[in-house]
């Protein structure tokens, strides 16, 4: 029997751990908030970026930058493991962790002795929360230090990328208002079409898509400090719990009640 549990640190939004076995999790295309360290302990999945495809195996270690556009497809759901940690990079500066040569996403093939170590931290951050801190300066030490097989960068020489990155951040910075393509198209100069098109191009999704994924993470955030389900969906512009409700468990492989279980 699959499953999918959250660990938080007492400091509620610096941090949270996660553990998957054997379950769907994020079909949907979404970003993290926050840096995300996964480490691979079964089966293998499918990353798709915005012209890359890359499959992510057992044994293997990844990082995934804020913000990051991304889909994950497991091969095989009952076969697909992973630890995961998501940790803001405010807690990571404060912490004397530089960040300032982190990708947007890396792969790091670990070598036998290091993944065990690694799940060990891994593990034991998710069952001594009052000891979470050490393991996790554990983790990211030995992240940073490890050579990666594999680095992609957002793009960011495209010819619009001032006016992208405008409308980029109104979204970001309106997400839960509601905000029509008509008038982002009027702002950015382009016609709908154009601009739906040249945004994906940039930034893997598109406005509408942002917006929403936008929405999701900061509903994750109000769920984590106590906030009831109605309340959270309407505060982050779901005006319909049902599409709310669906939309968090296509993100996070739970509905919110489940994840809201997870304070207990």
């Amino acid at each position: 029997m699959g499953f999918i549990k959250y660990f938080h640190g007492v400091e509620k939004k610096s941090y949270s751990l996660k553990h998957c076995v054997g379950q769907s999790h994020a079909f949907r295309k979404h970003v993290h908030e926050d840096y995300s360290i996964a480490l691979v302990t079964g089966g293998e999945s499918l990353f798709r970026f915005v012209d890359e495809e890359v499959v992510i195996q057992t044994g293997q270690l990844v990082i995934i930058g804020p913000d990051f556009a991304h889909q994950c497809i497991p091969t095989c759901i009952p076969e697909w493991h992973f630890y995961m940690l998501h940790i803001s990079p405010q807690w990571l500066m404060e912490n004397g962790i530089g960040i300032e040569e982190m990708m947007d996403f890396a792969v790091i093939d670990l070598q036998p002795h290091e993944y065990k170590k690694v799940e060990s931290y891994f593990e034991r951050a998710c069952r001594r929360s009052k000891e979470a801190d050490e393991y996790i300066f554990l983790i990211m030490e030995l992240a940073l230090s490890q050579k990666t097989a594999l680095e992609i960068e957002c793009p960011s020489n495209h010819a619009d990328e001032q006016i992208l990155a405008c409308i980029y951040e109104e979204i970001r910075a309106r997400f839960k208002e509601p905000i029509t393509l008509e008038a982002l198209a009027l702002k950015s100069g382009m016609d709908r079409y154009t601009l739906i098109r040249k945004f994906n191009k940039r930034y893997n999704t598109t406005p509408r898509s942002w917006q929403i994924m936008l929405r999701v993470n900061e509903a994750r955030n109000m769920l984590k400090n106590g906030c009831s389900l109605s309340e959270t969906a309407l505060e982050v512009g779901f005006y319909d719990q049902s599409h709310f409700s669906k939309v968090f468990k296509e993100t996070y492989g739970i509905t919110p009640k489940q994840f809201t279980n997870t304070m207990d």
